[in-house]
């Protein structure tokens, strides 16, 4: 499976006076496409399934250690995502679509490094594993369903504009 998504945040950071440490609270959502289709034969029929992740949400707490511009984090928490999964079955010249949706639940953990560009933007790197548990879909199509396990790995990029609510005015911190 893979795919494209993109999507925003809000959260909260706070660094007690003279500490490195940094503790935060983060909720995200994203919309995209990350999919996969097969093809395969059954009885001399072609027929063919998909997968689909269109989105995708987290709410996570966050710690990390910050060295001047720069802080390492460690997060993790509740994770979400709508799957759809279908097939065309092909079978006995018929060409029925049959397809289910469901929203998974699960959790997400997962590390980043992020970079204090000026005092209110910064750019952050960040891996989240998600796992999103397992639901039943097509079940009303094929005796006792098929079950999916969803796994999702994440890659982000991002670029984060910081409000001054609370902040002394000193630098650029987390």
């Amino acid at each position: 499976i893979d795919g494209w998504f993109a999507g925003g945040q809000i959260g909260w950071n706070w660094q007690p006076i003279g500490s490195p440490w940094v503790l935060g609270l983060e909720v995200d959502s994203s919309w995209g496409e990350i999919s996969r289709n097969v093809n395969f034969t059954y009885k001399n029929a072609i027929a063919d399934a998909f997968s689909q992740v269109n989105y995708l949400g987290t709410a996570r707490v966050r710690v990390g250690y910050a060295i001047d511009r720069g802080m390492v984090y460690g997060t993790g928490g509740l994770a979400w995502a709508h799957h759809e999964f279908g097939f065309n079955s092909g079978l006995g010249g018929s060409n029925a679509l049959s397809t289910s949706a469901a929203t998974h639940t699960g959790w997400a953990l997962g590390a980043g490094f992020e970079w204090a560009l000026s005092r209110n933007w910064s750019m952050k790197f960040e891996y989240l594993y998600n796992y999103l548990g397992k639901e039943n879909y097509v079940a009303n199509v094929v005796p006792g369903g098929i079950e999916a396990d969803l796994r999702v790995g994440t890659a982000k990029f991002g670029l984060n504009y910081m409000f001054d609510w609370g902040r002394g005015q000193i630098g650029p911190k987390f």
